[in-house]
């Protein structure tokens, strides 16, 4: 079951926390943030957005407050979704404008991962800053009218958003949980129901976090705290699992010109020197060639 792709660095610059790996098709390029702007012993620097073509350079937006999420927009422009709410932002300009905040009554929660469905809405969820965090997250929908839905509360860390190639099943978990469910997905209403578990990650000292599907809708799962990736079939079988250089994978995209390429990123953030002496690329953001696939991501239609 364990298969060894070719791994490159994509990206060496560490992130204290690699999220949110998103490919724009329109620049052929790759999103992705360092929410936390934590590195390894005293360096620090803030949240930053980032994005590099292939074979380019690395381009930079540093973050005034700790960055969840991103999802492509029109224009050119990027939905984020940070601690003060989601926002639209325009790298060329470095215009942002705020499209809501879904918790104004929560100060120490911040947006965590987002992804759009099939028809551009935006799902995000949230989690608390502070310890213990249990059951202060929750998951919203952002509508298309910028109208914002509460779909589920006491939550602790979201994740693994993602929905089939005919966005009829909608993938979803808390990653305390370790599982990571399916629902069916009301492409009209934007609402999933009949809750069932496509995979335990019980067995496995590490949690889901961040998921992507493929073009045979199979789900891609990094498993932080355990250096894998795995791929679940939409049956609920495992059929495949890459062994990564570091401990701690967080999202993942499937990118390039042929979307042939699965970009992984990485975290380093409250790992001890002793921790990052035998995981150099810690924090790094990883290219793997795999033998699948994966999709364009839908840009959300809200702007």
């Amino acid at each position: 079951m364990a298969t060894a792709p070719a791994i490159d660095v994509f990206e060496a610059t560490p992130c204290g926390l690699g999220e949110s790996t998103v490919w724009d098709y329109r620049r052929q390029a790759l999103l992705w943030v360092d929410g936390a702007g934590l590195h390894a012993g005293d360096l620090r620097s803030p949240p930053r957005i980032f994005r590099k073509e292939i074979g380019g350079e690395l381009q930079a937006w540093p973050w005034d407050c700790e960055l969840g999420s991103l999802a492509l927009a029109s224009e050119g422009r990027i939905l984020v979704a940070d601690r003060k709410g989601v926002h639209l932002f325009d790298p060329a300009t470095r215009e942002r404008r705020t499209l809501v905040d879904p918790e104004p009554d929560r100060p120490r929660n911040r947006m965590t991962d987002g992804a759009t469905d099939r028809q551009g809405r935006f799902w995000v969820g949230s989690l608390s800053l502070d310890e213990p965090r249990e059951g202060l997250g929750a998951l919203y929908r952002l509508d298309v009218d910028h109208a914002i839905e509460k779909i589920q509360d006491k939550l602790t860390i979201p994740n693994s958003l993602a929905w089939s190639p005919d966005g009829r099943t909608m993938y979803f978990t808390d990653s305390p949980e370790k599982k990571i469910w399916s629902f069916k997905y009301d492409l009209d209403g934007g609402t999933a129901r009949e809750r069932r578990v496509l995979y335990d990650f019980g067995a496995y000292p590490g949690v889901p976090d961040g998921a992507t599907v493929d073009a045979q809708g199979c789900l891609w799962s990094a498993n932080f705290g355990t250096g894998r990736v795995f791929r679940v079939t939409p049956d609920g079988r495992l059929d495949a699992e890459i062994i990564l250089p570091t401990s701690c994978p967080t999202c993942l995209a499937f990118g390039g010109a042929r979307f042939d390429t699965l970009f992984v990123s990485t975290a380093r953030l409250r790992m001890s020197d002793e921790q990052l002496a035998p995981e150099p690329l810690a924090g790094a953001t990883l290219a793997l060639r795999v033998a699948a696939s994966g999709l364009p991501e839908t840009c959300y239609l809200g702007a």
